[in-house]
């Protein structure tokens, strides 16, 4: 259940539910027992099990239960939130979380057996009601470090399943350790196998939003999104897992008005990875210009600011033969945002993007051969036609990035992957090379003079020694 909802143990004063004294009289015959609850605090209802009615003797709102439902099982029929308490200062200092006690909680979906309402969290911060989505990408299919990392707060974890050795299982568990050991603080993504229909239902029936790669058509991009729904309104082909959500317990809707799974539609997010230029390796002469290329930004990976893409506007369309024959990857973007407006987000894969265009693709290269960075305005300029969200990598430490380009990176991001597992853990080669030059200095190095070395301090402890 989201934070500050009633669960578990009956009614208690400082909750705000306590027994109503309405006169017997007043009670329905078919209920046995009311509970007064705070003004307009009760959402939904439950036909036969639980009810609100208002409470005359003490102007209030009562829940009214059936003689075999108590006030536990009615709260979760009716999806009542009660009083939250506040923390008391030494629960704030002993918070082991680095960010904001809340974080993602706020999108929280009303059990964390279900996915949060990342649809909304990625149009906020889009629209910069929120602050950028902060993620960390999860290249290792481990649990330890999942859970292990849970507590730092980060507001996503992008699980990569296309790239790992991760079954279904442990996938699953990965994306409920996220959710739980955060206590909904973080949003988990998993980056599915490719477009298979039953790996797009796993993700989103453990919880989680999904990433998509490789999406070149408006074929491919309409079959993500039947996949990742249900009901026909939306096209969707998604089926209802019967238990994945237990009955009365965790498959409560966050809308009252609508129907779980109606609700589930809106709460998972569907991102999408541009990841070529026209869907299969193409020629690195193939230019692919709607506007005359700017010089790129080293420090920014080459993607350019808003103000760059505005002074770009005005220059005349020069379209290519790739615009006019291929019609997949970039250069088809425009028609999948136009006919498949259930995508949320988009990501440009620029990795897979340079490769399928035969240039190099190591990082700390400067990519700024005029046909990539024709291909790049291209894409922001689409993006910013349909008014998307977009996501990216903007690391923040050396030598993969620095406060400053993060800074301006984020400037246009609505979703900012930050750290890596991987890049963590690649710092281990380097305090191996440390320590050895460390040894090799304290031996005399090159000139072979030895120095007297202190391994301990006569008590039988080595420096060091914890």
């Amino acid at each position: 259940m989201a934070s500050g909802w009633k669960v578990g143990a009956g009614a208690r004063a400082d909750d705000g539910l306590r027994e109503c004294p309405c006169p017997a009289a007043r009670v329905p015959a078919a209920a046995s027992r009311r509970f007064c609850l705070p003004a307009a605090c009760c959402v939904g209802s439950a036909k036969g099990v639980a009810k609100k009615e208002s409470c005359p003797s003490q102007r209030r709102h009562c829940v009214v239960t059936t003689r075999d439902v108590d006030l536990q099982q009615a709260l979760f029929f009716l999806h009542v939130p009660a009083t939250p308490r506040p923390l008391k200062n030494s629960q704030l200092n002993t918070m082991a979380f680095t960010g904001s006690r809340e974080g993602m909680a706020a999108y929280a979906g009303p059990s964390l057996f279900q996915p949060h309402r990342a649809r909304d969290a990625i149009r906020d911060a889009h629209k910069k009601k929120i602050d950028p989505i902060l993620c960390y990408y999860a290249g290792l299919s481990s649990v330890p470090i999942t859970r292990f990392l849970a507590p730092m707060n980060y507001d996503a974890v992008w699980i990569d399943w296309e790239h790992s050795s991760c079954n279904v299982e442990t996938m699953t568990t990965m994306v409920h350790e996220a959710i739980f050991m955060s206590q909904g603080r973080t949003i988990p993504w998993v980056r599915v196998p490719g477009h298979d229909h039953a790996a797009i239902g796993y993700a989103l029936d453990a919880g989680a939003s999904i990433v998509v790669p490789q999406v070149d058509t408006v074929e491919q991009a309409k079959h993500v999104v039947s996949a990742a729904k249900f009901g026909s309104k939306q096209n969707g082909t998604r089926s209802a897992p019967p238990f994945r959500l237990i009955p009365y317990l965790t498959d409560m809707a966050y809308d009252s008005r609508n129907d779980v799974h109606k609700c589930l539609n809106d709460q998972a997010a569907i991102m999408i990875q541009i990841e070529s230029l026209e869907g299969g390796f193409s020629s690195p002469h193939s230019t692919v210009m709607l506007s005359k290329p700017q010089t790129p930004d080293p420090h920014t990976r080459g993607f350019p600011s808003r103000q760059q893409e505005s002074k770009s506007r005005g220059v005349k369309s020069q379209e290519s033969r790739a615009d006019q024959v291929s019609g997949t990857g970039i250069n088809n973007l425009d028609a999948i945002l136009t006919e498949v407006p259930d995508i949320d987000i988009v990501w440009l894969g620029s990795l897979d993007a340079r490769v399928s265009m035969n240039f190099k693709a190591a990082f700390g290269d400067p990519w700024d051969e005029p046909e990539w960075v024709a291909a790049r305005d291209k894409f922001f300029q689409v993006i910013d036609k349909h008014d998307k969200p977009y996501g990216g990598f903007a690391f923040v430490t050396p030598p993969w990035g620095t406060p400053e380009t993060f800074a301006k990176a984020s400037e246009r991001m609505a979703f900012c992957t930050v750290s890596a597992d991987v890049m963590h853990l690649m710092n281990l080669s380097n305090d191996m090379r440390v320590a050895k030059e460390e040894i090799a200095k304290s031996r005399g190095g090159a000139n072979g003079d030895k120095k007297d070395v202190v391994v301990g301090n006569g008590n039988g402890a080595t420096n060091g020694s914890g």
